[in-house]
């Protein structure tokens, strides 16, 4: 019995000094980055975990890696505090990065539109990603109150309902007004704009919103060529009606001897590419016109404007390129051109899926030509998804834990063995 008393109490120690911080989860959940001139700007962060964390294992900062000051050491279950700065975050577009001592990116935002002191970026419910720029400003708080919902209202139905011997007696129907916000077209979302070898700061990717509606988009991905070794890199962006937003990289992941950017779904599933071979130091590639298969050129960067006019326009990359039409139709590019299926009166862009698929042959690498899923597609999502990085670290946790245990565990049984070798070896010395 007291052996396994012993035991259990080297579990539990060890259980408190290891996974204090497994399960701790900290989020962005509200960005005000345009206050009053008596004010200063803040971020809010949310903690969506079982348990007190000590903020002294984390640091916020913008793109430019300047820091916010937090107010407070630590936050309490599903609790709230406030970071503070001043002429830190941008009033236009900016992302806020949390890491941890390790210099890990814990949590990441970026918004983007024209704030003042009555409008605040906000995380509705808590700790979600799903993005809402809102005037309701809830600093330190909960922004759940605040989210919106549909709402049903009874509407009267005046058309009588004939009976050959009844009076026609109207009959009331039950129709729900419309929701406030408008829904989400991602087939109306696009690559703009691509700036991969900058002569300073960060590689940027520009995106339009094609609708007249604003639309956000909640943890969304940019990745370079696929199994090329780079992680895609996550974002969340609110995108104005008819109007350009820019994602800023913190750290590059496009060639500049040939690459590609892809701008993935929250599903990691691509809705749209481009491909191109050599970069020029300071020029952009930007899309000449809004639809899937339009051209691209070089051009002087125009960030978060309308594109610039072509100083060299990009060719179709040689036997590269293949083009797949749904249902039936099916053109892929020849050796030296790319030819495009041309839709006829086609009334909505989500009738017709235009993917555009590019295969890089490596001699390292087994790529399939049609570009179907393999298994390095499936090694390199595992290795880049938050849950595998947790997976990993409560595996060594155990593992450090059963050799800790094992240890002690010879140490209490053989103790009296090690007291009389003890003994005979200071008796030999003599």
């Amino acid at each position: 019995m007291k052996k396994f008393v012993y035991f259990v109490a080297c579990l539990l120690v060890f259980l408190l000094i290891v996974s204090k911080n497994v399960f701790a989860d900290l989020k962005i959940n509200e960005i005000y980055p345009a206050p009053t001139n008596n004010e200063a700007e803040w971020v809010e962060l949310y903690n969506d975990s079982q348990q007190i964390i000590d903020l002294s294992q984390y640091k916020l900062s913008d793109l430019t890696n300047k820091s916010l000051k937090f107010s407070q050491t630590q936050v309490d279950i599903f609790g709230f505090v406030i970071a503070t700065s001043s002429s830190v975050l941008n009033n236009d577009t900016d992302t806020v990065f949390l890491k941890n001592t390790a210099g890990e990116i814990v949590d990441v935002a970026t918004y983007s539109g024209n704030f003042d002191s009555t409008k605040t970026f906000a995380s509705c419910p808590d700790g979600s990603h799903n993005w809402l720029l809102t005037t309701f400003i809830t600093k330190n708080t909960s922004n759940n109150g605040n989210c919106p919902s549909p709402t049903p209202t009874p509407v009267q139905d005046q058309t009588p309902t004939p009976a050959p011997s009844l009076t026609p007696t109207p009959q009331p129907t039950i129709t729900p007004t419309a929701i406030s916000l408008e829904p989400q077209t991602i087939g109306n979302i696009f690559l703009s704009e691509v700036l991969p070898n900058p002569e300073d700061g960060n590689e940027w990717v520009e995106l339009y919103n094609n609708n007249s509606y604003e639309v956000i988009l909640t943890d969304w991905y940019i990745d370079d060529a696929p199994d090329s070794g780079s992680a895609p890199k996550k974002f969340s962006l609110t995108l104005s009606p008819l109007s350009y937003a820019t994602i800023e990289l913190s750290s590059a992941i496009f060639n500049n001897s040939g690459d590609t950017v892809r701008l993935l779904q929250p599903d990691k599933s691509e809705l749209e590419s481009f491909e191109y071979t050599s970069t020029t130091k300071g020029k952009s590639f930007s899309k000449q016109g809004y639809a899937r298969d339009t051209n691209w050129c070089l051009t002087t960067p125009s960030k978060n404007l309308p594109n610039n006019s072509c100083e060299q326009t990009i060719q179709p990359i040689n036997n590269t390129t293949t083009v797949s039409i749904s249902p039936t139709n099916i053109n892929s590019s020849s050796s030296n051109q790319t030819s495009f299926y041309q839709p006829q009166n086609l009334k909505e862009p989500q009738q017709l899926k235009i993917r555009l698929q590019t295969t890089r042959l490596k001699p390292t690498k087994t790529t399939s030509v049609l570009g179907e899923t393999t298994n390095k597609d499936i090694t390199g999502f595992l290795q880049t998804s938050k849950h595998y990085f947790w997976f990993l670290k409560i595996t060594f946790s155990f593992n450090l834990l059963l050799s800790f245990c094992t240890l002690c565990y010879m140490i209490y049984i053989y103790h009296d063995f090690f007291k009389e070798v003890f003994k005979e070896a200071l008796s030999f010395g003599r």
